[in-house]
């Protein structure tokens, strides 16, 4: 009788557990684009940013009413 966490398969052949599946493969592809995502959002971020150097910040591009 084998014990329920050795390495031994059925047929008596150690096998040994696999590093990378396609589950892991498709955790890092998913970081990456995530990862670049990031990459691109602050790219655009830093192309629109005022004077204040911050995008969201809109007091500079106010016009005064009536004028």
């Amino acid at each position: 009788m084998s014990l329920p966490d050795s390495k031994v398969s059925p047929r008596g052949v150690i096998v040994d557990k696999p590093r990378f599946n396609i589950y892991t493969m498709m955790l890092v592809l998913s970081f990456l684009a995530l990862f670049i995502g990031c990459l691109c959002l602050y790219g655009e971020m830093s192309a629109y940013s005022g004077p204040s150097g911050r995008p969201w910040d809109t007091r500079s591009a106010q016009v005064p009413l009536g004028g």
